[in-house]
């Protein structure tokens, strides 16, 4: 670390995470930044090992900057290194320096007893309120001075772009999930979704997000889940359990803002009903990476193919349409030819046969055939007639046997041989 000859910007009485102390006491120094980053000087050291903490501008990946809000105490800065450090006795690559600008005890009892009519308190209130605004304003000059001696990204360009910007939390984007164990407050930021404010932190890269899936969306849910799958589970030292995170119960009322922030990122986005096995679901991805890749990635396994599904749904209509056509005219043809071999009579069947048959006679047979048919008819009607006689006396005489046919009734004997024959018999 090179040191400013003369007094840099500086934020006095801040502590510090993860904390050099043991025992659980928190550690008070103060924030100064230098020609090349930053020193915390500790004020009551227990060791000669923990006076101080250097960080480099350069090892700095993301450096956050958060104001007082509802949901927290602090005021903080917060920084997510490229290369980790050691604290104390501890590597990290996460370090945050705050302040709290109200007691935790305070605020959750102290609160519920307030009277808005006690002066005392109106009073405190308004002394709370004006050292929150001052702590915010410090951290705010301290941050516009650091961004002002930042070397540039591009050491040829001295007026180029800095080699990092302050990140702020947008609190008006704020959404509440459960990264970790326990419900919390999350807030976008232009490269990042954090929640710094309690411990373990979280901190989501969107830089370094490959795929944004949205699990257990569907109608009647009251929340959702967001799961990020990060590019580095193509490395094949990375353990697939540490390539993804889980966001779980997202009120659904946070949906359209989560998904318009991702959006605004760029992010490879799907959604689905339910929960996936991310470990089975990457494993497969690695095994399979040449072929999925070279078919569209993650739209094989999620999304997809939805416009190739329109089309095959649209060839699949496309082949029912002509194959009930064609069904639809083989049936009517059987149906037509069913009409024609059974409606008609069979002698009609016979006539046009008949008739078919008369177009190659000559005069003399035409004229033999006639003379045939005339006498087929004559004796058909005679017939006809004779059967119209016989069946009359037929009806007179089986009139007569059912007059003489036995009556149940009296048990009386007909006259008739067949009655008398019965009576014989019972």
């Amino acid at each position: 670390l090179r040191i400013t000859p003369t007094r840099g910007p500086r934020l006095q009485t801040l502590k510090i995470y993860p904390n050099l102390q043991a025992r659980g006491k928190k550690t008070e120094g103060d924030l100064e930044a230098h020609l090349n980053g930053f020193r915390f000087t500790v004020r009551k050291a227990a060791s000669s090992d923990v006076k101080h903490v250097d960080i480099l501008y350069r090892n700095i990946k993301h450096a956050f900057f958060q104001l007082s809000n509802k949901a927290s105490t602090l005021i903080l800065l917060h920084f997510r290194l490229k290369n980790p450090i050691m604290v104390g006795k501890n590597s990290t690559k996460d370090i945050q320096f705050f302040v709290e600008w109200m007691d935790d005890g305070e605020s959750l009892v102290d609160n519920r007893r307030k009277n808005m009519y006690d002066r005392d308190e109106f009073e405190e209130e308004n002394r709370q309120k004006e050292m929150k605004n001052k702590l915010d304003n410090e951290f705010k000059k301290f941050c516009d001075r650091v961004q002002d001696i930042l070397p540039p990204d591009d050491p040829n360009e001295p007026e180029g772009d800095k080699i990092w910007e302050w990140d702020v939390p947008y609190t008006d984007l704020e959404f509440q999930g459960n990264p970790k164990s326990s419900m919390v407050e999350l807030y976008p930021t232009v490269n990042c979704i954090v929640h710094l404010a309690t411990k373990p932190v979280c901190i989501i890269e969107l830089d370094s997000v490959d795929l944004a899936y949205y699990e257990r969306v569907r109608g009647g849910n009251t929340n959702f889940d967001l799961t990020f799958v990060f590019k580095q589970f193509l490395d094949e030292d990375s353990k697939i359990a540490d390539c993804w995170t889980r966001i779980t119960a997202i009120d659904m009322k946070f949906y359209d803002n989560v998904k318009e922030v991702l959006q605004k990122s760029k992010l490879v986005q799907f959604e689905g009903t339910t929960q996936i096995n991310w470990n089975n679901v990457l494993k497969d991805y690695i095994k399979n990476f040449d072929d999925i890749s070279k078919d569209g990635g993650w739209e094989v396994i999620f999304g997809a193919n939805d416009d190739e599904e329109e089309d095959e749904d649209d060839e699949d209509e496309e082949d029912d349409d002509f194959k009930g056509a064609s069904s639809g005219s083989g049936s009517s043809d059987e149906e037509s030819e069913s009409d024609y071999s059974s409606g008609e009579p069979e002698d009609s069947d016979d006539y046009s046969s008949e008739e078919l048959s008369d177009e190659g006679m000559d005069s003399d047979e035409a004229e033999r055939w006639a003379d045939e048919e005339d006498d087929r008819e004559r004796r058909e009607r005679k017939e006809k007639e004779a059967r119209k006689g016989g069946g009359s006396a037929k009806r007179g005489r089986d009139d007569d046997s059912d007059d003489d046919r036995p009556k149940k009734k009296s048990g009386g004997i007909g006259s008739s041989k067949k009655g008398g024959s019965l009576g014989k018999k019972r």
